[in-house]
């Protein structure tokens, strides 16, 4: 009888990491590919296969992991969720169900915060830094080579891939560079060590790829470690801002270099959108560039949004899921160049539209609960707040959370309050 019962045990501890593997895999997919990666599974269906993978790694710690579930702060939030959810998907029964789910992605995904927070072991965090990293490294390399026209974009099979391979989004890979600079610092407790030169690497491509959204999640990033390190007392001082003297010495020579190198790289390169090449053609204006019109066209289709939710007398609960709130208040005139027009480009703006101050007081509420059920202050420039903060700054300025590539890391992190034990010395 004992015998069945160890080998009971084995066997559910394999699942387990197995399971808790899954997790991993689909979280650093998710920042290794961004969007293309993000949607390869069944479009049409919108079930993508980081999706499978995180949510059957979820059922299985569920299902195979020892250790209870017994906490009612999170199961008090998740069951005013799941009311949420209910009551937004019987509002607009007229609309398919197939939209009104992809519409409340951002809030089915808060659902498993929960079991990553109690179920989610030390060691297997442990495993996410370490994969992690590497998964921000290598997209960093490809989405280089991509925009120095190295490597191409190409078309897979449309009922398998929703859009094509290598295909980069920029504000995107600014949430996993972003991520990675965190991600390759030190963790003594995991026994992992500060990497400079990775983090001066992953620092020249967000300069190189030029997005306003990473430009502002860069800024917050330097804060959260120089905050960090200097709270660090045992560490030489010197030690403590050595990179960030070197961000400085960085960002001292990449301009002159950028502006040597912009007749060289493809037109459609990242240094295309910044409009360093109008300095070889002084016939064509700055505000002819790529980058010119998009952050004051978005402000406006934003703009349209906001007034025609007032005006409908929406404000409080929204268009609602599945509805074609773009569409029906004009906004997306100013946004033709999207392959996707149901959101204005900003999370904030787009879920007040989409479900309202409910869905705006609902969403933060969930985010605070759930840091505060993990017995931990929300300390802005440490872990996990940190990684949080960034993809909430990037997401105010392009369709992040309303997407695989932006919720999936963003609530897998929301349940990371481990990291800040990992982030401190012994």
């Amino acid at each position: 009888m004992t015998k069945e019962v160890l080998n009971e045990d084995i066997h559910s501890q394999r699942f387990t990491v197995t399971s808790e593997n899954l997790i991993i895999l689909a979280v650093s997919l998710s920042l290794f590919g961004g969007r293309w990666i993000s949607y390869i599974g069944f479009p049409n269906y919108n079930l993508f296969l980081v999706d499978l993978f995180y949510f059957f790694g979820l059922l299985g710690i569920v299902i195979f992991q020892k250790k209870s579930f017994n906490s009612k702060n999170t199961i008090l939030i998740t069951f005013i969720l799941t009311l949420f959810i209910s009551f937004q998907i019987f509002r607009n029964l007229n609309l398919p169900l197939i939209t009104r789910l992809r519409d409340l992605v951002p809030f089915l995904y808060l659902i498993a915060t929960p079991v990553i927070i109690r179920k989610f072991p030390e060691t297997a965090w442990i495993r996410t830094i370490k994969v992690a990293r590497y998964a921000t490294l290598f997209g960093a390399i490809w989405t280089d080579l991509v925009l120095l026209g190295i490597l191409k974009e190409f078309s897979a099979l449309q009922q398998f891939s929703g859009v094509p391979i290598f295909s980069a989004r920029w504000d995107h890979s600014g949430i996993s560079l972003c991520i990675g600079l965190l991600l390759w610092g030190s963790f003594p407790r995991a026994k992992l060590r500060d990497n400079t030169l990775v983090r001066l690497f992953l620092l020249s491509s967000i300069l190189l790829q030029y997005s306003r959204a990473s430009y502002v999640g860069l800024f917050f990033v330097l804060l959260s470690i120089y905050f960090v390190a200097k709270s660090r007392k045992k560490i030489d001082p010197f030690q403590k801002t050595s990179f960030l003297n070197a961000c400085l010495a960085l960002s001292i020579v990449a301009i002159p270099i950028l502006t040597l190198v912009a007749p060289m790289l493809p037109q459609k390169s990242a240094l295309s959108r910044i409009g360093i090449e109008n300095l070889f053609s002084p016939g064509k204006l700055i505000q002819d560039t790529r980058n010119s019109g998009t952050a004051n066209a978005r402000i406006e289709s934003q703009k349209l949004l906001t007034g025609w939710i007032y005006q409908n007398q929406l404000e409080f609960l929204g268009a609602g899921p599945g509805r074609e709130m773009v569409l029906e208040s004009k906004a997306y005139v100013f946004l033709s160049g999207a392959r996707d027009v149901r959101s204005p480009h900003s999370w904030f703006y787009g879920n007040f539209g989409r479900f309202g101050y409910l869905g705006l007081i609902m969403w933060h509420l969930i985010c605070f609960s759930y840091i505060r059920a993990q017995r931990a202050r929300l300390q802005v420039f440490d872990f996990p707040a940190n990684i949080l903060i960034v993809i909430y700054i990037i997401a105010l300025f392009g369709v992040v959370m309303e997407s695989p590539f932006g919720i999936l890391p963003f609530s897998f992190f929301l349940g990371g309050g481990k990291l800040l034990d990992l982030s401190k010395d012994d």
